[in-house]
């Protein structure tokens, strides 16, 4: 392959896995947590799909969707306390409120 081909294609891959950070990162606070988990999970297969980029951008993109998708997961192996905490959060903010009026 020519330098020239191989640079676009690079390039082109670039522009694929970031709009696949894009997606993971307007998911990551989700917690519809099996429909968010299964796109997440297919992301990441779409990810490995994708051919290399630049050495010099590798790396970044990687972490970006790392962070993207790391702390979902994260949350996702907690999702019962998370849920409760949110639940918790509610109700207390609904007393508070009760309290004030």
């Amino acid at each position: 392959m020519q330098k020239a081909a191989q640079a676009a294609e690079r390039s082109e891959n670039l522009k694929k896995k970031e709009a696949l950070c894009l997606r993971a990162e307007s998911m990551a606070e989700s917690t519809d947590w099996v429909k968010t988990a299964e796109a997440m999970k297919g992301l990441q297969a779409e990810w490995k799909t994708i051919g290399p980029v630049r050495k010099s951008k590798s790396e970044a993109v990687w972490q970006r969707f790392r962070t993207a998708c790391d702390p979902f997961f994260e949350r996702y192996k907690h999702r019962d306390q998370v849920d409760l905490l949110r639940r918790l959060d509610s109700k207390v903010a609904g007393l508070v409120k009760a309290q004030i009026a």
